[in-house]
């Protein structure tokens, strides 16, 4: 009985989350500028498409943080391409007022109702001035 108890424990060990697959990304984030100009900062970049179904409606989401990654506001804005197949490049840009503290900018994704997608470098990338 108490080879059984430690082959099952064993067994338990073996079948870990651990073994479990990493989930691949769903968009590459491949290049962000952000620029401080006055009163107001500009996000430009480019992305790639990682996902195996395409993409539809991709929002991005532009996370401002202070010192300590705090953070400061969010502003989202949709990339002009209504579809991105796997393997596709997009450029975004964005503009908003500056928010105040904010010295890093970080990227999140979102497509088709909201769905959060898997981001590959998704900074915190500077805010130059």
């Amino acid at each position: 009985m108490k080879v059984l108890l430690v082959a099952l424990a064993a067994l338990a060990l073996c079948a870990s989350p651990a073994d479990k697959k990493k989930k691949s990304s769903d968009v590459e984030i491949l290049l962000v500028k952000a620029v401080h100009d006055g009163t107001d900062v500009t996000v430009d970049g480019r992305l790639r498409a990682t996902a195996d179904k395409p993409l539809l409606d991709v929002v991005l989401e532009f996370v401002f943080l202070a010192s300590g990654k705090q953070v400061v506001t969010t502003r989202t804005t949709a990339i002009d391409e209504p579809s991105l197949e796997n393997g596709d490049e997009a450029a975004f840009h964005a503009a908003t007022s500056f928010p105040r503290n904010a010295i890093q900018v970080l990227v999140r994704a979102s497509a088709g109702g909201g769905r959060e997608l898997i981001v590959d470098n998704p900074g915190p990338f500077p805010i130059e001035n």
